[in-house]
């Protein structure tokens, strides 16, 4: 046992840098207190949603259903997280470097992993559950076991879902180890497995529209979930009549589910392990040395191949940047398939203050408004500096300017963006025929609106690089550069979905307000150009491994 966590303790160094709160070397803050602050703005935002819901249930007496409804939508988004991790914390990891050369059995490897996965998800399910648990406990009338025996639940209901996610991580790396283009493959079906997972939890939510009846609503799925996942209906049970023989029964499902994990995913895990590792150095198929050809290219072309390599290469990478551009897709779809029954299920709140008629005229804003969703909170260029490590020294050295390289990082994020993007654009643009001034706005804002949240990552990684990062996942997940980024984007979006709906109410209507808001872009996307060329080379230069 003493080894496990010797073992546990250096393997936590790689891939689990939200525990790490001691200064990097250069650095004048260690990061905590940022993540601390959204732990805390997402533990209130749980914290009200749950007094809400209980708010609903507590009139027809029924507040206990609180408990397994809060359960299943945090095992739903443990899921839904946990599919995305489970192939970067689990396969082709760093950390494999020390833990496969050890005389330690292969179950012992899988479950140090399993814990390190468990100890991140814990974090994430403590956002969500503690706020409902906090408030059941405030407010409800409970016995005295109420607290031990949600202390044990808090600990052991991440144990399935993430049992779930790495299995069905583990077929889709199994799947995609078999192809070439293995990172590829291996985000293709993630993203797959992801979306059929949000569309249970769509779902979930979208029944719960009806105002008038949202307490019996809460309650109906309460009670369906209770009945559906045996764990949360057994912490209602031993919430309002708590038995010994319930929590046994608790206890016994969790911990033979892990062991049974163990089991399975031991006996795959070298297997697929070793295909992974094969398939990513190119060493699963032959390659004859005299066929190869070498041809010269412009630096420009080469350094944006070389940038799709490496984010091709890095499937968190591809996940985390990419996941904005999917959902700008399905939205698009769902608007163009489901408009008519959105608008009436949104028109038909009294509180809504627009009729269906003047909707319909704001349809060119609403899908200016789903573009800005999609391009304002992606940000690919925030660490692509930083993704560069030691082998930044190497850069520096090849005979071009660092305007170039800069400028094919950003190059290379916008030909990851604007495809989807753009064919977005033109399928809405026709199916609801928008005139030419509207479509030609919208075009341009989904190039311009882009183009300037690139620069702005790009200048922002500049400022703050983080080149000693022990993993993919630290750069794109924890940098700071990645969390300042997103609070822009998030406060970006905000303002600018607000601002274009609001000036297409007023005066200035539809093609104006999409007129202004893509020309302040365009102003902003000029200055933060000038200023990367002012001061880009200078701190690139700056920047050491």
């Amino acid at each position: 046992m003493r080894q496990f966590f010797v073992l546990l303790k250096a393997s936590l160094t790689e891939g689990m840098d939200l525990f790490r709160v001691k200064k990097k070397k250069g650095d004048k803050s260690s990061g905590a207190g940022a993540t601390f602050a959204l732990m805390v703005m997402m533990f209130f935002i749980v914290w009200v949603y749950a007094n809400s819901w209980f708010d609903a249930l507590s009139p027809i007496g029924k507040e206990s259903l609180l408990l397994p409804f809060v359960i299943v939508i945090t095992t739903i988004m443990t899921l839904i997280e946990g599919i995305y991790k489970s192939s970067s914390l689990m396969y082709n990891t760093r950390d494999d470097d020390l833990l496969l050369t050890l005389p330690i059995p292969r179950w012992k490897i899988v479950a140090l992993k399993l814990t390190k996965f468990y100890l991140f998800e814990l974090i994430f399910n403590s956002m969500f559950l503690l706020p409902a648990m906090i408030v059941y406990l405030t407010r409800a009338t409970i016995a005295t076991s109420f607290i031990p025996v949600s202390i044990l639940v808090l600990v052991m209901m991440p144990i399935i879902p993430i049992v779930l996610s790495c299995l069905i991580g583990a077929v889709i790396s199994a799947f995609s180890s078999k192809f070439k283009k293995r990172t590829v493959v291996q985000v293709i079906f993630t993203f797959a497995a992801m979306i059929v997972a949000m569309v249970v939890s769509f779902s979930v939510s979208a029944s719960m529209n009806n105002v008038e009846t949202s307490g019996e609503s809460i309650a109906g799925i309460g009670e369906t979930m209770a009945k559906a996942y045996y764990p949360a209906g057994l912490y209602e049970k031993m919430a309002t009549n708590f038995e010994v023989l319930d929590l046994g029964i608790f206890a016994l499902i969790h911990l033979v589910i892990a062991g049974l994990g163990i089991l399975i995913l031991a006996k795959s895990f070298f297997r697929i392990n070793t295909r992974a590792k094969m398939t990513d150095r190119g060493t699963t198929k032959k390659i004859d040395s005299e066929k190869i050809e070498l041809k010269a290219q412009k630096p420009i072309v080469a350094l944006i191949k070389k940038e799709f390599s490496r984010f091709f290469g890095t499937p968190v990478f591809i996940t985390n940047a990419g996941f904005g551009i999917i959902l700008f897709v399905i939205g698009a779809g769902l608007l163009c398939w489901k408009f008519d029954d959105i608008l009436v299920g949104v028109a038909s709140s009294e509180d809504f203050p627009i009729d269906i008629e003047s909707l319909r005229k704001l349809i060119p804003v609403i899908a200016y408004a789903l573009m800005c969703f999609a391009t304002l909170m992606s940000f690919i260029t925030s660490s692509m500096i930083s993704l560069e490590g030691k082998s930044i020294n190497i850069l520096k050295t090849l005979p071009t300017s660092a305007t170039t390289i800069l400028r094919a990082k950003i190059i290379m994020a916008m030909l990851v963006i604007l495809p989807l993007v753009l064919i977005g654009d033109i399928v809405m643009a026709i199916w609801f025929g928008f005139g030419i001034t509207e479509t030609l706005l919208l075009l341009i804002g989904s190039i311009v609106l882009p183009a300037t949240m690139q620069i702005f990552g790009i200048l922002t990684n500049l400022k703050y690089p983080t080149m000693d990062a022990e993993s993919d996942m630290e750069i794109v997940k924890q940098s700071r550069s990645t969390m300042i980024c997103s609070l822009a984007g998030i406060g970006a979006m905000t303002v600018t979905v607000g601002f274009v709906i609001g000036l297409a109410l007023s005066d200035l209507g539809v093609v104006g307000s999409m007129g202004v808001v893509t020309g302040v872009y365009i102003i902003i996307c000029l200055l933060l150009e000038y200023r990367l060329r002012k001061v880009g080379t200078k701190r690139f230069n700056e920047i050491a491994a």
